[in-house]
């Protein structure tokens, strides 16, 4: 996260990768090398922090190997098993098993306790934060990240993380609106530290909204900043980060400084600001396509080489043989020397007629799958390019009723976007239609978060769906949750369920909420409601059957039927 002040940006798989062709494994009859303990930790950090987690895993095996193989009972050799043991932990967290990942992390905690390390102990309350984070306890992940800068102060020379915590800290008290004293002394660390001081700029400028009408505060922070306004803040901004952050860390800049600039009356600069962000977004998918296509055409090249060098070898093998038979049966020799010549000939023929035909078929094949990787890729860019321009005009709209069917416009375009993104991730042409979901859950609890939370439960059993299910079940699970957060839910302690599972050969939706529900009086396929109706008009389309009851709440049961089970019933 922590970004180095007018450093060139570096591609890290590259170096990783380089410093793990050099490096040598020490020798284990030696003492325990602990330099190498802690470079092979930031390069399984690295890889792992770059979505290579094939070889951070291979990685951190080899370092446990590497450190069992020295006396555990001595203090420094189990001080270097607690780096292999946060790994585990990360990777678990990563995987999303947060069971396994606590279990880790208590552990940790308790072992690098016992070592009285203060630098392990600071990253072991880091990792428990972005545990806590996951499972969205405020309040355990604040104690954890406290206790992480705590411990990181008592040490004469700061650890690498002591920016970072301070950073993740700052962005809780912004995000919650809280501690205002300790967020301007923390920002002003982060800002005059060379080695932070790219990353403050976002965090300076999502504060700037919640002191929006505290002219002492903003003056003071201009102060700070050696600024004049919150123009020039921004022009400021743009100056020290443009050409030094990511890609990615840039895009959401620009988009906190649009959000920024649109909160303060500045409009103009704001749709400029979105413009430069939607710019950047084309341009990084475009790069992300470029990369993807050199790495597919690399994997060619050499399983080209590794099929020729299999050819050559067998041709080989078939010759030493034939020398074999010809003077073992020599008063056959030039009977069957004549013959196998011609038949060989034959063969190769038609071996290389086969292996030309192969080669032929495996290319289309391959450029095929390209293609219908870019097509989906192209659809959702264009889908998310629609959904910004939705939001920005929905954001000029000043009518409550419009803006609203602008951005039930904006999530019916994202849910599509979502199905055309995970097309565009997998191999084949199905939906996880689980991940989908909880992806989907988390875009609509977003764009309702402020107003009231309440708990969503996700019952979806494995399921993976074709296209032409998935996009029409996509909007009828945004439809119908839509409508639960805005009309089924009247407290923080009302449950939204969301159901979806296989009985015999029908899948079964269900969407159930605590609120209101529509009146007893009114018919229920008569109803005019743009959602509603749209619902039932994508039920049809999936050959199934929509079902409406109340109980205590509004509940939504939707039956229907696959494309494969669609298609057998014409």
């Amino acid at each position: 996260m922590v970004s180095i002040q007018k450093t060139p940006k570096i591609d890290f798989k590259r170096l990783c990768d380089y410093v793990i062709q050099k490096i040598l494994i020490p020798e284990t009859n030696q003492e325990l090398d602990m330099a190498y303990v802690e470079l092979m930790f930031n390069l399984i950090s690295n890889y792992r922090n770059n979505n290579n987690l094939d070889q951070a895993v291979k990685l951190n095996k080899g370092l446990e190997t590497y450190v069992l193989e020295h006396d555990t009972s001595k203090k420094e050799v189990n001080r270097a098993w607690q780096y292999t043991l946060i790994n585990d932990m990360v990777l678990f967290h990563i995987q999303k098993d947060t069971m396994m990942s606590k279990k880790l992390g208590l552990q940790y905690l308790k072992n690098v306790a016992a070592l009285k390390d203060t630098n392990l102990l600071v990253l072991g309350w880091q990792n428990m934060y972005n545990l806590y984070t996951l499972q969205r306890d405020v309040e355990k992940a604040t104690h954890a990240i406290n206790e992480a800068i705590r411990l990181d102060e008592e040490l004469a020379v700061k650890t690498s993380h002591y920016y970072e915590n301070l950073s993740k800290l700052v962005e809780l008290n912004i995000f919650f609106e809280r501690n205002p004293e300790q967020t301007k002394r923390m920002l002003s660390k982060i800002y005059q530290n060379d080695e932070s001081r790219l990353i403050s700029f976002e965090m300076f400028a999502r504060y700037f909204m919640n002191i929006k009408s505290n002219e002492d505060e903003k003056q003071a922070l201009f102060n700070l900043l050696d600024v004049k306004d919150i123009v020039d803040f921004k022009n400021k901004a743009l100056a020290e980060t443009e050409g030094f952050l990511y890609d990615y860390d840039q895009f959401y800049l620009y988009q906190v400084l649009a959000d920024l600039m649109e909160s303060y009356g500045e409009l103009k600069i704001s749709n400029g600001l979105m413009v430069k962000a939607i710019s950047l977004n084309r341009k990084i998918y475009s790069q992300d396509l470029s990369a993807s296509l050199a790495d597919q055409k690399s994997n060619l090249i050499r399983k080209e080489k590794e099929l020729e060098l299999s050819l050559e070898h067998e041709k080989s093998n078939r010759y030493i043989a034939s020398l074999i038979f010809i003077s073992t049966l020599l008063s056959f020799v030039l009977l069957s020397w004549f013959r196998m010549k011609k038949q060989k000939k034959i063969v190769e023929q038609k071996n290389k007629k086969i292996e030309a035909q192969n080669r032929e078929i495996e290319k289309r094949e391959h450029e095929k799958g390209l293609l219908l990787k870019e097509v989906h890729h192209r659809v959702k860019n264009n889908f998310q390019i629609i959904s910004s321009l939705l939001e920005m005009q929905s954001k000029g709209i000043e009518d409550h009723k419009a803006r609203e069917l602008a951005l039930e416009g904006k999530n019916r375009v994202k849910s599509m976007a979502l199905i055309h993104q995970r097309l565009y991730e997998n191999d084949d042409l199905n939906i996880d239609f689980a991940d989908y979901t909880s992806k989907l859950v988390r875009e609509i609890s977003n764009l309702y978060a402020g107003e009231l939370d309440p708990q969503v439960e996700l019952f979806i059993d494995k399921i993976s769906l074709d296209i032409d299910t998935a996009i029409p079940l996509g909007l009828i699970i945004n439809e119908l949750l839509t409508n639960a957060f805005k009309y089924g839910v009247l407290s923080d302690s009302d449950i939204i369920s969301l159901k979806l599972i296989k009985r015999e050969n029908d899948y079964v939706l269900n969407v159930k909420d605590s609120g209101r529900g529509i009146p007893q009086e009114i018919d229920i396929n008569k109803v005019k409601s743009m959602g509603l109706r749209l619902v039932r008009t994508l039920t049809k389309q999936l050959q199934g059957k929509f079902h409406y009851t109340y109980n205590k709440g509004a509940n939504f049961e939707i039956t229907f039927k696959d494309a494969n089970q669609r298609t057998e019933i014409a």
